[in-house]
């Protein structure tokens, strides 16, 4: 967030600073301080920076888990709605970001986020489950044929 505010402030992140920013600095303290304030009384906007994953490049086994968003497909990842890999999100829009969605609410935006991040580290956990279940298979088909 502050980030976001030196930027639109002029102030990049190679800029060295000297006196003349003190003024700046001082108003973007003060900035800080009232958004968070008003943060802790209302629920803002959320903002998720994302990039379109291409349903041709989703396994046609994959599952996402249960959500909000996905509650009525989380069986079917492949259906026609395009699935999203999140890349950031944040209470203020996102400038410079090429995709960013609009959540009603920024604890909205965190749980989309992680429950997201979370599908895509389980991906590899099921796919080792099933080749060792079906490598027990195979020697359990072995096994009884021997007999």
């Amino acid at each position: 967030m502050i980030d976001q505010l030196l930027k639109d402030k002029g102030v990049g992140a190679n800029t060295k600073v000297n006196d003349s920013h003190i003024p700046i600095l001082q108003q973007i303290a003060e900035e800080t301080i009232q958004f968070l304030k008003d943060f802790i009384k209302s629920d803002p906007k959320g903002y998720l920076s994302y990039k379109e994953i291409p349903k041709e490049e989703i396994p046609a086994d994959f599952k996402l888990p249960s959500s909000e968003e996905n509650k009525d497909d989380a069986t079917s990842i492949r259906s026609e709605k395009p699935r999203l890999k999140y890349f950031e999100f944040s209470p203020l829009p996102i400038k410079g970001a090429q995709n960013v969605k609009e959540v009603d609410s920024f604890n909205r935006a965190v749980d989309e986020f992680y429950s997201n991040l979370n599908a895509v580290v389980e991906k590899p956990k099921d796919e080792k489950k099933r080749i060792a279940y079906r490598k027990y298979e195979n020697i359990k088909v072995l096994v009884l044929s021997k007999k």
